[in-house]
């Protein structure tokens, strides 16, 4: 048996939240949120202490090297993948995504290398 009311259930909700409201859930917009949250317990996963996530960035540096790294010079720069700093959302730069508004930095992480790198749409 499904758990939405209807196959259209989602689509009603967010009509509701922008085309009236979204900060006052009534009816079927409140029904929609109960069952999404009643749900969404069933998808609860613990993840261990020290597990690895995966989280991919399109975007690379010119790093260059010392004399006698590898053989180059200072003088000829290598690209390098972005510093580890730089994997945290940019508080300045929060574009509108997924699962935040505009301003607002997600950290979006997976537990899977391929989920991480199929979400950047390189």
């Amino acid at each position: 048996m499904p758990a939405f009311k209807s196959s259209r259930a989602y689509r009603n909700f967010a009509l509701s939240v922008t085309r009236s409201n979204p900060y006052v859930m009534v009816g079927e917009a409140q029904d929609f949120l109960d069952t999404l949250l009643r749900e969404a317990q069933t998808h609860v996963e613990s993840i261990s202490l020290g597990s690895i996530f995966w989280r991919a960035q399109i975007g690379y540096e010119w790093t260059p090297l010392l004399k006698g790294e590898g053989g180059q010079h200072a003088d000829e720069p290598f690209l390098c993948p972005l510093p580890i700093e730089r994997m945290k959302p940019l508080r300045d730069r929060a574009r509108e995504g997924r699962a935040n508004p505009k301003g607002i930095p997600y950290l979006y992480v997976s537990t899977h290398r391929e989920t991480a790198l199929a979400e950047v749409r390189p």
